[in-house]
Order: C-alpha cells, then structure tokens, then sequence
C-alpha cells in the first residue's frame, strides 16, 4: 500500500487562526498538483478545523494539520497513483507558542572535520 502524503499547517491561537482559510485551499491545491483528488472542499476542512478547536481547552495554542494521502500506487514506483484512492485526515494537536524570553547560546568545544584536520 503506498502512500503520497501532502500536509498544510495552521495554527489557532489567543481565538483566531490566521489564515485557516487560505491554509485549507491550499491544501486541496496542493492535492490536485500531486495528482491526488480532493475528498473534502476547502469550506468543509475549515468547518471541521473549528469543530474540532472547540474541543480544546481553548487556553492552548493548537496545530491544525489538513492531510491528504493516496493509498494505492505511487509515484516514484512502477503503479501509477490512483487519485480515486484519496484519504482524508484532519490532525489537531496542543503546541503552545514559543515565548519571546531570551535564550543564551554556546559555543561548542568540537569542530566540524575539515581537509586540514589531523
């Protein structure tokens, strides 16, 4: 069973998601230029990303990832994909935003090995 994965990321945060529109159509684009055949309209995914945000705490920022595969052929192999094959996935997890507190760096003892290392 071979698969063709193809995944947009969109993040919703402090009670929007910039973009999730724009994210979704992007998706469905990029699925048709693998070959693939979008199973979901753009307006659909996006319907689901909010259904499924406010199954969230709605303290936590969010990754909305919107992913298409093929599971029957391949590109790279000798069966040609079968774009009636598509599966749809909607992965929605918890992944706070980084904060803007300074970080320090070092730097290290080693050394990357050249032609003039011993």
């Amino acid at each position: 069973m071979a698969r063709l994965h193809r995944v947009r990321r969109a993040r919703w945060f402090d009670g929007i998601a910039p973009d999730i529109d724009k994210h979704c159509q992007r998706v469905n684009r990029s699925a048709t230029n693998m070959g693939m055949l979008p199973v979901k309209t753009a307006e659909e995914i996006e319907a689901l990303a909010w259904e499924g945000v406010k199954k969230f705490d709605g303290k936590t920022a969010i990754y909305i990832k919107p992913m298409y595969w093929i599971e029957h052929g391949a590109a790279f192999s000798v069966v040609a994909p079968d774009a009636e094959s598509t599966r749809f996935a909607l992965c929605m997890f918890e992944a706070p935003m980084h904060t803007a507190k300074p970080s320090s760096l070092t730097v290290s003892p080693f050394r990357r090995p050249s032609r003039k290392s011993p």
